[in-house]
């Protein structure tokens, strides 16, 4: 799903907003906590051998007779990952879960390019995870956007399969944000691997409309059948098991919801027919996600 192009005109100048992940690659936009060459002064420091004498504050040295070397901000580039669940349940609701995740994929990756940071994609397919390049620079957004739109499910694995390479592939102190529809079982100790190195989490869990209220399936004999695994299930729908059934969802949700705020990360629960466009301009801006 292509962001329209209105869209993307109103969120040039948006940015990702982030708390603890750090500017930390390449010359970007981003005040980074490293100091050196820059156009915009930032402390002064004692001079020691090797340093470059351009550098050296002669007014400093005529007042005082001492050695001191001016020192710059250095902007660079925030290193974002962005990890889509492609596995076989994420083919469910209207519009799908996966057309769902991979327009928000479009639209994060075209914010991360916009506001000068390095973003790529990872999809898992439901077999392997395979990365984009990494990309920069607005102008590079179409191939994003490409990349996204030929991305298909393969195989039923589950998302937490992709954590560990994941992992293992992305640098400290970076931002990952995660989109899937968290039908995951036990993902505590997974998901903290992507939180560990310091690294950001955002989590933005798709669902459908069926899958928060299962009475729009409809009353009486149901049988349903998991996508991924091919199990079947038969049971009556009447209003004390659709309370139920609610009751679980809000749990499991709200388990996942802790689960990332204990990690100071962010997250935020998305129904595929929720408006796209006032998920961005209300829901993460009121989180604090996009800006």
């Amino acid at each position: 799903m292509i962001p329209p192009p209105h869209l993307l005109q109103n969120l040039a100048r948006s940015r990702l907003l982030v708390s603890r992940a750090v500017a930390s690659v390449g010359v970007g936009e981003r005040r980074s906590n490293a100091k050196g060459a820059g156009m915009e002064f930032a402390a002064h420091r004692e001079y020691a051998p090797g340093d470059d004498l351009r550098h050296l504050d002669t007014h400093v040295l005529a007042r005082t007779g001492q050695y001191y070397m001016r020192q710059y901000e250095v902007h660079m580039q925030l290193p974002v990952t962005i990890l889509v669940d492609g596995s076989r349940s994420m083919g469910q609701g209207m519009p799908s879960k996966l057309d769902t995740a991979k327009w928000l994929a479009n639209i994060l990756g075209f914010v991360a390019l916009a506001g000068g940071d390095r973003a790529r994609i990872g999809f898992w397919d439901g077999l392997r995870l395979e990365f984009s390049p990494f990309y920069q620079g607005a102008n590079r957004v179409q191939r994003l956007f490409l990349w996204v739109a030929s991305r298909q499910t393969a195989s039923t694995g589950s998302f937490k399969e992709a954590f560990l390479p994941a992992a293992e592939s992305m640098p400290s102190r970076s931002l990952v944000i995660l989109l899937s529809d968290w039908w995951v079982e036990d993902f505590e100790a997974d998901i903290k691997r992507l939180g560990a190195n310091d690294r950001e989490l955002w989590a933005l869990q798709i669902v459908s409309r069926e899958e928060l209220d299962p009475t729009l399936l409809g009353q009486g004999d149901l049988r349903l059948i998991d996508s991924e695994s091919g199990d079947e299930v038969e049971f009556s729908l009447d209003a004390l098991s659709a309370t139920s059934y609610r009751r679980t969802v809000d749990e499991w949700c709200d388990r996942l919801r802790r689960r990332v705020l204990e990690l100071q990360g962010r997250y935020l629960l998305i129904r595929t027919d929720d408006v796209l466009e006032k998920i961005v301009w209300q829901d993460m801006r009121r989180l604090g996600m996009v800006r």
